[in-house]
């Protein structure tokens, strides 16, 4: 389980599986029901590390009534993904090292998605090398291969609509499950 440095400089151990069946088992049947627009107010101190990492909303109800969605991503998709986002990481580090590039205006300029430069600022701050990686919401692979670029030893994701993600080191289920 990953060891997160928070931002007041002390340790603490993350369970990424226990909070996995802790959030199982407080969602009860989830069949034929849709996904909460925000996160439940008793996690979001968790996620936002008391408040240190801001909360970016963007709400998409993509479960089909309830009826759920089945996204399918290959191999070869994922591993497309892993060497995107190695490529992104390395510019940021050489702007980050540098110190001369302005890294908002390098984001802007490619058309990079913030929520991507802030994982990967994050990421390079706190590694999570040999960490296992707890993903919530996401249909397609984005943020498990920025998780997988970065080195960690797997990527567990939880979402809504039914998803096959053919890559050994990526597993996926659905709340409550």
């Amino acid at each position: 389980y990953p060891v997160v440095s928070d931002p007041s400089g002390d340790l603490r151990r993350a369970y990424c599986a226990s909070k996995l069946e802790e959030a199982a088992a407080k969602s009860l049947d989830v069949s034929g029901s849709t996904p909460p627009s925000k996160p439940p107010e008793s996690l979001v101190e968790g996620f936002t590390m008391r408040g240190e990492v801001p909360l970016d909303y963007y709400y998409v109800d993509d479960s089909n009534k309830g009826r759920g969605t089945h996204y399918k991503y290959s191999l070869q998709d994922v591993e497309l993904y892993i060497n995107q986002a190695k490529r992104q990481a390395t510019v940021i580090y050489r702007a980050l090292e540098e110190a001369k590039w302005d890294v908002e205006a390098l984001v802007q300029k490619r058309k990079w998605v913030k929520s991507t430069h802030w994982l990967m600022m994050a990421l390079h701050k706190y590694p999570i090398n040999g960490s296992h990686v707890l993903i919530y919401g996401s249909m397609d692979p984005w943020f498990e291969a920025i998780a997988l670029a970065f080195n960690a030893a797997s990527v567990t994701t939880v979402e809504y609509n039914n998803l096959t993600y053919n890559h050994p080191l990526i597993s996926t289920t659905t709340p409550g499950k």
